[in-house]
This record gives structure tokens, C-alpha cells and sequence, in this order.
């Protein structure tokens, strides 16, 4: 798991297409966090009320995780903000992050946003 992103992300995008594999990416539950949720659901064959549904939802707020986690949530979690890198990273390391992102993802149809 702490290998290479691109080799890790790109194996199992390989394999989205299989019955007991459900691809879901970071940016989609920050757009809809309910919609996800029953679409994990759906998944597990495990339907949840719309109560229980908001339930988790609240429970999966980084506010709540940090919490949840205590100090080391504090270290281990950052923001949750899509976009939010562009503190962290200089010039030099955001076009490198471009280049080998182009580069590793060209021609596989999967797709991050990152603003």
C-alpha cells in the first residue's frame, strides 16, 4: 500500500469492472457524501433508511474523524479540501506532479480533480 500512487491507483482501476470491486474516488464523496454512501451500499447489498444514511454521513466528516481519532487524527488528516495542495507544493513539485500525471494516467480514462 505505500508503493508508487500511480501503480497502486492503476491496479485497481484496472480491475473497477469486476462484480466485487467498487472504484470511488475522494472528489465524488466531496461532491455528494449521501449519493456515495448508497451507492456503497447498493454495493454490499446492505440498504440503509435515509436516516441511517445521514447518520453516516455525519460520522464521516473530518471534523468528526479528528475527533474521533484525537491527536494523532490531528497529525494524520489534513483538510479534506479538494485543491488544497497547492499550500503544500511548490512550483517545481506541482509541474512535476502534472507531468507524471499526464504521463502515468494518458489513455486509462480515469480522472482526478484537483481544484
Amino acid at each position: 500500500p505505500w508503493g508508487p500512487f500511480y501503480d497502486h491507483i492503476l491496479g485497481y482501476w484496472k480491475l473497477k469492472d469486476r462484480h466485487n470491486i467498487l472504484f470511488v474516488k475522494y472528489e465524488d464523496m466531496k461532491k455528494d457524501l449521501p449519493a456515495e454512501v448508497k451507492k456503497l451500499c447498493s454495493f454490499l447489498e446492505k440498504p440503509l433508511s435515509d436516516e441511517e444514511v445521514q447518520t453516516v454521513v455525519a460520522a464521516t466528516q473530518f471534523d468528526s474523524m479528528k475527533n474521533t481519532l484525537g491527536e494523532k487524527g490531528q497529525v494524520f488528516t489534513r483538510k479534506g479540501v479538494i485543491g488544497d495542495w497547492k499550500n503544500y507544493f511548490s512550483d517545481d513539485q506541482s509541474r512535476a506532479y502534472d507531468e507524471q500525471y499526464r504521463e502515468r494516467l494518458a489513455n486509462t480514462g480515469l480522472e482526478f480533480q484537483f481544484q
